[in-house]
């Protein structure tokens, strides 16, 4: 490979962009990641469409984005292994959510019996109504949710506790 101007421009400016990057996030691995992947874009694009009016925000602005998706995927990796682990719990007679959305309906009450299959709560998401049913026969408790509240995918709503004499 050959070299192209800006290849001793790109070495002065890492070691600034690595700095605003980490100061920005936090995360020294990541940041030197995120660093690492702008220069290789600088070092193929550059070439051919010339260099940016400003270097060094071009290559910041390429870092940080490299760091948000770095940091959206982590979290989407974090809520998916938190799904898996309110899924587990399910068998417990955890009710979770299974999407983001809003409460349409909320059809029993802490104290309620409810058999395998009965409806506990309605959720919208995306237009559609979502029917959220009992995981078991049991009695409801820790209700967490009301009509009109929102609600993150994964997160609580309720207990099916097995009725007692099980």
């Amino acid at each position: 490979m050959t070299a192209f101007a800006g290849e001793n421009l790109l070495r002065e400016l890492a070691p600034q962009v690595l700095g605003a990057v980490i100061r920005r996030f936090g995360d020294f691995s990541a940041s030197e990641d995120a660093v690492q992947d702008a220069l290789i874009a600088a070092a193929q694009q550059w070439p051919s469409e010339g260099l940016p009016e400003n270097p060094r925000g071009w290559l910041i602005q390429v870092a940080v984005r490299r760091m948000t998706d770095h940091l959206r995927a982590e979290s989407a990796r974090r809520r998916r292994e938190r799904q898996a682990d309110a899924g587990g719990a399910a068998g417990n007679g955890a009710v979770v959510s299974p999407m983001q959305g809003t409460v349409l309906k909320v059809a029993v009450t802490d104290g309620d019996a409810v058999h395998d299959g009965d409806l506990l709560l309605v959720v919208e998401a995306m237009k559609m109504e979502n029917e959220i049913v009992a995981p078991r026969e049991g009695i409801v408790s820790g209700l967490a949710v009301t009509v009109g509240a929102g609600v993150s995918s994964g997160q609580l709503l309720c207990l099916v506790a097995e009725p007692d004499g099980k």
